[in-house]
């Protein structure tokens, strides 16, 4: 799976976008970030049909490039999901957000 690439002056439907398992979506996001030239501008949640949709933009203004991500998990209570600003503290205020809006624990990772 790929993560939708922008193509200056076009718009895209989310629907087009598929869904990844959010592992894929935590290693890709990852591996992007590693680059300081990429930097997440949005990172955010809501709910449809009984599921939390996750939608992610991550830019570089470098190459002037944008990448769509998204995942969604069923909506339950408990949710624990590996953090990104453990990693990235400028992160956190994202996953804050979530956390606050529908209950979803970032966890720190010991492995990483």
């Amino acid at each position: 799976m790929k993560a939708y690439t922008g193509i200056p002056e076009t718009t895209v439907a989310f629907t087009s976008i598929s869904f990844w398992p959010y592992e894929l979506f935590f290693e890709q996001a990852l591996a992007l970030l590693k680059d300081t030239s990429w930097q997440m501008v949005t990172y955010h949640a809501e709910p449809k049909n009984g599921y939390l949709q996750f939608y992610c933009a991550l830019a570089n203004h470098q190459q002037r490039d944008i990448k769509f991500m998204r995942y969604q998990l069923l909506q339950e209570p408990n949710i624990i999901l590996a953090s990104l600003g453990q990693f990235y503290p400028h992160l956190k205020s994202f996953e804050a957000i979530i956390a606050q809006n529908w209950g979803i624990t970032f966890a720190y990772l010991q492995d990483h």
